[in-house]
């Protein structure tokens, strides 16, 4: 069953949460409540993720362990400097 998380009386929105620098506790979220998934598959693709054209498709070797930043042609660095176009979207910066 899916269930929304919720504050007292509003709605979490829904962010993409991105580990910053291979540290496990610094992340960046993204605020995605206003993109279509087209601008989501996007947004992964300039990180360097990769998408699969079907479910039993093999995953290339590069991207086994991840997305591969050089793929991408956007970084998180770019993100964090406000110079991406996808920057607007930077909503926290948390460490844990």
């Amino acid at each position: 069953m899916l269930e929304l998380m919720t504050g007292r009386d509003q709605v979490v929105p829904p962010v993409l949460t991105l580990e910053t620098d291979g540290v496990e506790d610094r992340f960046l979220n993204l605020d995605v409540s206003e993109l279509t998934y087209d601008d989501l598959v996007s947004i992964l693709r300039d990180l360097g993720f990769h998408r699969k054209s079907s479910p039993d498709d093999p995953v290339p070797e590069e991207f086994q362990q991840g997305a591969n930043p050089r793929a991408g042609t956007t970084t998180l660095q770019q993100l964090l400097d406000g110079t991406s176009k996808w920057s607007n979207l930077v909503k926290a910066k948390k460490e844990i």
